[in-house]
């Protein structure tokens, strides 16, 4: 039995059947892929906590996708890497619900159960079984050349961050690494068994790959072995000298691709709004089609721009944000993309989040140049793709969306910019669970609300290699997981050819119209048609790492990511470069903006409480040419910590501390005090003595070591400055969506985000209390430094 997401009915033998029996509404098949000590005591066939249903080895369906899941008792440690690595959300699964087994010896295990897994569900076939998505190992041999140095790309953007969780052994196990056309997914992360640097890991992932080199399509199979030997000899000092090597490559390899549009926008005031305060580019009801043929070296290649913005502020003025933002935007970037010179991937990022942050200003000077104070401030949201010869840029601010829909799934490409992700992606709940709190629905960024000084937009790259359809939507569409309902029936067909963009533009809607109807609704609907040419052999020169330095410009901003947003997400810094030569820069910086690269930074600083344990053990590895089956049976049950190294807490240092996490008065915080030294230990709540505190740190902040020393008991001490904190920190200013009642507030905020420190403020702490939740920054960007700028 599968409950109707109506709530008032139910539907039988929901795997025979698509739609609800009683009133067709279609019904979400949501299959979870399940993890833990306590899976293998699962029967297939049973219910696990009433409620989800075990179709096959792990993968579980859930029976009732319209109430909301639950997480029983605290989080476990082991789970809390899949919650920060969610701002990946083309590779990663996301936690769903956290269900208690108990095993016949009386132990209580966990078992996670995640969404948005590698399981290829068909879902214009749910008569179909589900599976798993086929293993990178499987597909590889008859995959192009171009893909197969995709699928290594995004290996290697995730080194990083996967090497912070301290699960870097998933990426070394290619059974554990399933694929979607030319999407990698993770299946489960494989906690590492050792510590070792980034770098020292590089070397085995040389072994690892020699397979995949020699049965690589010829074009690059010269490269590849290259790139092999190169790393099992240690050449490579750092993660991004990879990506710099395989994201030249992918430029040479795509030189003869040839790749056509179809787009169409629509934008609708809504059945129940008096205005529509939504706004697109091109206008609404703009179809069109374009063609992208190789260009001569040197060439500029063709571009195209479609923007989707939801205001927000009613008669205050939510419309008048809106279209002065896609102003903005579309006149810089038109402006930058009509030079003569071919930009890199790094500058087009920077290009795109310096626009972004320029429509931001634009309206927040209009708010202050009218008085508007709090809920009175006019502001949008944003979402654009941006087309730029073979490579598509997503980015965004708010909750506006983008998703991608291949023959298998639609998955949502960005994450809103809410308080319930921003509380998932710290590591403090589940997404669906803090979903429906009070409150936890507020934007914690927008356009127009603050200086862009406190804007963090997200940036991704996504390398076109496969016919796909993106569709950008403002929340009139993307609610009450319309896209996820509808996508099979709506978006599919424009998909396979059987239905024009515009036709399914306006079908999107009509449905939003009928099914939400609460809001303005606006869709860009972009479909990419590939035209498979001969590769273009890339020269295994480019197998050979260039020192970082000499890549590098002068300056690098790395803004961080909202905490409610991502790729990209969760305070996260996003590494884009400003270059000291565009020709020289090549593809570096670039690949660090990619979607693997946004947010990758902060999961070092997460504290030690939230991190991943090591394992001990054995796990099989990939090592013959064979592609022989890796092993199952993986431990996920690691028994101890790992200890933090010290951290170079010096005048004058930056550094990003994550302990310090928005707590409420009731629970441990990390707290500033006015005087160090005083009797006040720095890990009790923020209440014990009040008048010595300066006030609670805030998770994700950057803040300047101003001065050090030593307390009378000899303990030690530093004063720290708050340069900057992650947009969404403190919800004074925080946007609220129109249509209200007059004189009503939108639901109130967490109060653990209400106590924290602003820029600018300063105070003491023990150097031993936060050692080990510190990350030193370097090369800080304007908005980093914040108030710290001189």
């Amino acid at each position: 039995m599968i409950y109707c997401p109506n709530h008032s009915c139910q539907a039988a033998n929901p795997e025979a059947n698509q739609f609800c029996q009683v009133c067709r509404t279609p019904l979400p098949h949501r299959y979870l892929w399940a993890v833990g000590a306590g899976v293998p005591s699962l029967a297939v066939g049973n219910l696990l906590g009433d409620r989800y249903q075990h179709q096959q080895s792990q993968i579980f369906l859930d029976t009732q996708p319209a109430f909301p899941p639950t997480a029983e008792g605290q989080l476990p440690a082991w789970v809390i890497p899949y919650l920060h690595l969610s701002i990946y959300p083309r590779h990663m699964p996301r936690p769903y619900s956290l269900q208690p087994v108990a095993l016949e010896d009386g132990s209580v295990h966990s078992v996670l159960l995640l969404e948005e897994a590698a399981i290829a569900s068909y879902a214009q076939k749910p008569d179909h079984a589900p599976q798993l998505l086929p293993a990178l190992v499987e597909a590889w041999t008859t995959a192009t050349a171009l893909v197969q140095l995709d699928w290594l790309f995004q290996i290697a953007q995730l080194w990083q961050p996967f090497h912070a969780e301290r699960v870097l052994q998933t990426l070394m196990m290619p059974a554990l690494l399933r694929v979607e056309g030319a999407s990698l997914r993770i299946l489960e992360l494989q906690p590492d068994t050792e510590t070792q640097s980034s770098a020292a890991a590089l070397v085995g992932l040389g072994d690892v790959w020699q397979p995949f080199a020699d049965q690589a399509q010829s074009a690059i199979a010269p490269f590849l072995n290259q790139l092999c030997q190169q790393l099992k000899q240690g050449v490579f000092h750092s993660p991004e000298q990879l990506v710099d090597c395989l994201n030249q490559a992918i430029q040479q390899s795509s030189q003869r691709q040839q790749l056509t549009f179809d787009w169409a926008t629509y934008t609708d005031q809504g059945p129940t709004r008096q205005r529509n305060e939504d706004a697109c580019y091109p206008a609404s009801g703009t179809v069109s089609q374009q063609t992208v043929t190789s260009l001569a070296a040197g060439r500029q290649p063709p571009h195209k721009l479609v923007v989707v913005c939801d205001g927000i502020g009613g008669h205050q003025g939510g419309d008048v944000a809106s279209k002065l933002a896609i102003a903005t935007v579309e006149k810089a970037l038109t402006s930058f993309l009509a030079q003569a010179t071919v930009e890199t991937p790094a500058a087009i990022a920077l290009e795109i989040e310096k626009a972004i942050c320029q429509a931001n200003d634009e309206i927040a000077r209009r708010n202050d140049s009218e008085g508007r104070q709090a809920q009175e401030r006019m502001g949008t949201t944003i979402v654009l793709a941006l087309i730029y010869g073979n490579d598509l840029y997503l980015a965004h601010v708010g909750d506006s969306r983008a998703y991608h829909v291949s023959p298998l799934s639609c998955r949502q490409l960005t994450l809103d910019d809410d308080v319930a992700a921003r509380e998932a992606r710290l590591g403090y709940s589940l997404y669906r669970q803090a979903l429906y709190q009070p409150g936890t629905g507020s934007l914690v960024q927008a356009l127009g609300m603050t200086s862009s000084k406190s804007l963090y937009p997200t940036v991704q790259r996504w390398v076109l290699d496969e016919d796909a359809v993106f569709l950008l939507c403002s929340d009139g569409l993307s609610d009450n997981d319309q896209v996820e309902t509808f996508w099979a029936t709506e978006l599919l067909p424009v998909l396979v050819g059987q239905r024009q963009v515009a036709a399914a533009g306006q079908r999107l809607v009509e449905l939003a119209n009928t099914r939400n109807g609460h809001d303005n609704v606006t869709v860009g609907l972009i479909r990419v048609r590939v035209a498979q040419q001969p590769s273009t052999a890339v020269e295994p020169t480019l197998a050979t790492p260039q020192p970082l330095s000499d890549r590098l410009g002068t300056e690098t901003t790395a803004p961080l990511n909202s905490p409610s947003s991502t790729a990209t997400a969760l305070s996260a810094p996003v590494q884009s470069a400003a270059p000291r030569s565009r020709q020289s820069m090549g593809c570096l910086v670039g690949s660090l903006l990619a979607l693997s690269a946004i947010a990758g930074t902060l999961v070092l600083l997460l504290g030690p409480a939230l991190r991943r344990p090591t394992v001990s053990g054995e796990t099989t590895a990939f090592e013959n040419a064979d592609f022989a089956a890796v092993a199952t049976g993986l431990s996920r049950w690691p028994p101890s910590l790992n200890s933090a190294p010290a951290v170079d807490l010096s005048v004058g240092r930056f550094v990003q501390i994550s302990q310090g996490r928005s707590a409420s008065p009731a629970e441990a915080a990390l707290i500033l005090q006015n005087e160090p030294g005083n009797s006040v230990n720095a890990s009790l709540p923020a209440s014990a003595n009040p008048a010595s505190i300066e006030g609670i740190i805030p998770a994700g902040g950057i803040f300047q070591v101003v001065g050090t020393q030593v307390a009378a008991d000899q303990t030690e001490w530093v004063r720290l400055r708050v340069c900057s904190i992650p947009s969404g920190a403190t919800l004074g200013d925080r946007p609220s969506e129109s249509g209200s009642l007059p004189g009503q507030l939108p639901p109130p905020a967490p109060a653990e985000l209400l106590n924290l420190l602003q820029p600018g403020q300063e105070g003491w702490i023990q150097v031993s209390a936060i050692a080990s939740g510190v990350q030193p920054l370097s090369n800080l960007g304007v908005s980093q430094r914040g108030v710290c700028i001189n």
